[in-house]
Parts: C-alpha cells; sequence; structure tokens
C-alpha cells in the first residue's frame, strides 16, 4: 500500500514477538532460558499477574520504588516502544508480571500495554539491584505461562535494531559493507544496547517482525531519522534539531 502510494521503505530493525500459545522451553535453543528459570524457581522466586487497576497503593509505592533506583539518573527514552508512564489512569488494563523472593517481597516487574485484542507490548523491565540477576528472564518466561489465562497469545518483547546487518555480519564469508555495519553497530552498543537487546530478545526463540520506515523521496532520510531521534530522546542540541527536522511534522 505505502509503495503504491509512491513512498519508499527503510528498513530499521525487527520487533521480537514470543507466540504464547507455542512458547517452550524444551530444546537445546532454550537451554539458557530454562536454566535461568529453574535457578530462579529453586531460590524460591514467585510471580503475580495483574492489572495495573488492581495493585494497590503499598505494592504501588514498592514498584515505583523499584523502577526509580533501577533508573538512577538516566533519561527515560525509547519511547516508540515505551509507554513512558506508569500507574496512569488511562492504562487501567495494563498488566504487571511482579516477581518475589522467597520472602514475598516484589523484586523486580514487567510493565505490559495492550496490544490488540489478544496481545501486550512490553512496556518496562525493571528490578531491584539486588536481585537475582536471571530475574527479567523469570518473568518473560512466567508471563509466557500465565498471560494466555488472559487471552494473551502474543507479547512484544523488544525492538532490535537493524538486526539483519547484526546476523548477516557474522556470518562467514560476508561481504565488507556488511561486516563495517555489523562493526559499527557493535561500536554503538556501549551506549543504545543494540547488541544487548537483540541477544536478550534471541534467548526466548521470537518470531521477528521487520519494521520499516516509509520515506516520500530519500532525501527526506536525514530529517525523518533526525526527528525520530529526537522524539526517541537522543538529540538534544536545538540547533541541529531545528536544521534535521525543519518542514517535518
Amino acid at each position: 500500500v505505502y509503495r503504491e502510494a509512491g513512498m519508499r521503505r527503510l528498513y530499521l530493525g525487527d520487533e521480537a514477538v514470543v507466540d504464547t500459545t507455542t512458547f517452550t522451553l524444551e530444546g537445546q535453543a532454550m537451554k539458557t532460558v530454562r536454566q535461568s528459570f529453574t535457578r530462579a524457581q529453586r531460590a524460591g522466586y514467585t510471580t503475580t499477574v495483574m492489572r495495573s487497576r488492581d495493585v494497590t497503593p503499598e505494592l504501588r509505592t514498592q514498584l515505583m520504588t523499584i523502577s526509580d533506583t533501577w533508573r538512577g539518573d538516566a533519561v527515560e527514552r525509547g519511547f516508540s516502544m515505551a509507554l513512558g508512564r506508569l500507574f496512569d489512569d488511562r492504562d487501567g488494563d495494563a498488566i504487571f508480571v511482579i516477581g518475589n523472593d522467597e520472602a514475598g517481597t516484589p523484586k523486580g516487574f514487567l510493565h505490559l500495554v495492550r496490544w490488540g485484542n489478544d496481545g501486550v507490548s512490553l512496556d518496562v523491565m525493571r528490578r531491584d539491584r539486588e536481585a537475582l540477576n536471571v530475574l527479567n528472564d523469570f518473568l518473560v518466561v512466567s508471563a509466557t505461562q500465565q498471560l494466555p489465562a488472559l487471552g494473551i497469545t502474543r507479547i512484544s518483547l523488544n525492538f532490535s535494531m537493524l538486526r539483519g546487518a547484526l546476523v548477516a555480519g557474522a556470518e562467514a564469508g560476508a561481504p565488507l559493507w556488511l561486516r563495517l555495519q555489523r562493526s559499527l553497530l557493535l561500536t554503538l552498543s556501549g551506549k543504545y544496547q543494540i547488541e544487548s537487546l537483540y541477544r536478550f530478545n534471541k534467548k526466548f526463540s521470537p518470531d521477528w517482525l521487520p519494521r520499516y520506515l516509509m520515506l516520500e523521496a530519500p532525501e527526506d532520510a536525514p530529517r525523518v531519522m533526525g526527528a525520530a531521534l529526537q522524539a526517541e530522546g537522543y538529540l538534544k542540541t536545538p540547533a541541529l534539531i531545528s536544521r534535521l527536522t525543519r518542514h517535518v511534522d
């Protein structure tokens, strides 16, 4: 449809989507996740799943403390895949998957927002820095096991920027331009978590759904990307933003 309208497609990366109806911990590919899940269970961790509207004031305070402590002074970013708010009255249907230690104390959580009638999208993933380091894996697996009871068949995890280049550039015999692309992405990963997000998503054997930026003309790319980076919170220089995003709504 976009092509017929005269627009051009620019590949951005892939969204990792887990099908809860077919997800399994069986098989060699799931060994790492299976071990993480078992380790958390043996440590006495459990999960609680509830709608945002049902969270008690006391629990809300505990979860906000976990969130604020995890973030520290870091600026909130990633607004294309994040809601940007917690416990808003508009989000009563949002779902919390809460990880509790052996004493029943919350140690981390996933906040998932509605995606159509049968899906949810991961908004934020936060944990106590003193909690078990496999807690996030435990929460994702727990979500796949418990959310089908709520009619949820799809969980969108994270967006993997230029995943195709990371994968293709690592293959034996990959052309130079792909290897250079991958090398650049690995360099940027230190700041933007490109590779780490890809590796986290990959552990769960998701379906990879490509995502694209649609442009009227190739020369629009710098301005459109500038506007996108500004919205994501990565561009802060007013003069540069103004030049890049002029005439972009």
